[in-house]
C-alpha cells in the first residue's frame, strides 16, 4: 500500500507526463539558456553547455543567450573535444574580450581550464559529480565545485 506522499508523486507524474504531451515544450525553452544543451548529441558536449549556461545565466534572456553563443562560438562544433586539445594560450585567444555584465575573459579562462583539468581526471564531469563526497545533492553538488576550484 502507498503511503499519502506516494500517491501525491504518482499524481504529480501523471500530471506532468499529461502536461508534457499537450505542450510545445520545444517552443518553452527558446528563452531559456538551457537551449544550447540540446543543440548536441554527446553527453560531454551537453554537460560543457549546461555548464557554460548555467555559469551565465543571469541577466536579460537576449544577453544571456548571446553570451553563451559568443562561449560555445569560441569552442566550436565539438565544444568537450575542442576544450581538451586547445592550449591555455589558444583558449584565451578564442575567448579573446569576451564580457557579459561582471563575468569576463578571464574568468570564463579559469572555468574552461578548470573543466578541462577536471575532465582528464575524472572523465567528465558527470563522473566528477558522482565521485564527490556526499548521500545527498547539496554535499556532492558542493564537493564538486570544491574539486573544480582546485583546477585538477
Amino acid at each position: 500500500m502507498q503511503t499519502a506522499k506516494e500517491q501525491k508523486l504518482e499524481s504529480l507524474g501523471d500530471f506532468l507526463d499529461q502536461l508534457l504531451e499537450t505542450i510545445d515544450w520545444t517552443e518553452h525553452r527558446k528563452n531559456d539558456p538551457v537551449e544550447h544543451v540540446w543543440k548536441f548529441n554527446k553527453n560531454c558536449n551537453r554537460e560543457l553547455t549546461a555548464l557554460i549556461a548555467s555559469c551565465l545565466a543571469y541577466g536579460r534572456v537576449e544577453q544571456i543567450q548571446m553570451a553563451i553563443d559568443e562561449v560555445m562560438h569560441a569552442l566550436g562544433t565539438e565544444p568537450a573535444q575542442q576544450l581538451d586539445n586547445l592550449t591555455y594560450p589558444e583558449l584565451q585567444k578564442r575567448l579573446g574580450d569576451f564580457n557579459y555584465r561582471m563575468t569576463g575573459a578571464e574568468d570564463m579562462l579559469d572555468l574552461l581550464w578548470s573543466v578541462r583539468g577536471l575532465r582528464r581526471k575524472y572523465g567528465g564531469l558527470e563522473a566528477c559529480y558522482r565521485a564527490a563526497d556526499g548521500h545527498k545533492h547539496v554535499e556532492k553538488a558542493s564537493n564538486f565545485v570544491q574539486i573544480l576550484r582546485q583546477r585538477p
